[in-house]
């Protein structure tokens, strides 16, 4: 694949993410946008795609997740692919929305019905395969509340395939690497301090 044909796959990636983030903001208005974050791929050796299909279909075409805050507590899950706490999401499917992806992952890897109220913030992932032009996935995170369903407990979490763990942190007891951090933060201080009034 030459310089042409990496660049017209970016350019279409780049055009589809762009959509989905047009999408978002049609139905929620503004949306807090973050500086895009360069990442590896988890698996080693991926190639530089055919086409912004291909790229999609072998990864996925936008991811979303919820921040569900209940009682001045956030709801995170430990995630062994990454060594790390994040809220609850994952990768869109076709025919969903990424409010309804941030929904069907909260509740997949939690047991945690939710309602998504808002959007906290878009990012774009710059994932980088075997060539020098990233390829962009587009991020929603999305604020939410429980509204249903059982927490997953015991077994449940030791024969999930996504999850080691899942607690709810209040402020002070929020991981600092979690990724977008300082955002989450201050929106469970934000639902924390509505909370205790």
């Amino acid at each position: 694949m030459n310089d042409a044909d990496r660049a017209a796959v970016r350019e279409n990636a780049v055009q589809h993410a762009e959509s989905v983030l047009t999408t978002v903001e049609d139905r929620w208005g503004n949306v807090p946008h973050l500086d895009a974050l360069p990442v590896e791929p988890l698996s080693a050796g991926d190639s530089f795609p055919a086409s912004a299909e291909a790229f999609h279909d072998r990864f996925y075409p936008y991811a979303a997740g919820a921040s569900v805050v209940d009682e001045g507590r956030l709801l995170c899950v430990y995630s062994p692919a990454r060594d790390e706490w994040e809220t609850p999401g994952g990768a869109g499917e076709t025919g969903e929305t990424p409010a309804e992806t941030a929904r069907r992952e909260t509740e997949e890897e939690t047991g945690i019905d939710c309602e998504i109220t808002d959007v906290l913030f878009a990012q774009t992932m710059e994932l980088r395969l075997d060539a020098p032009e990233r390829l962009p996935i587009p991020v929603v995170g999305f604020t939410a509340r429980p509204v249903g369903g059982d927490e997953l407990v015991g077994v449940e979490v030791e024969r999930h395939d996504e999850i080691t763990d899942l607690t709810w942190f209040e402020p002070d007891e929020l991981p600092s690497e979690l990724r977008n951090y300082e955002r989450k933060h201050a929106h469970l201080v934000s639902c924390s301090e509505t909370t205790s009034d």
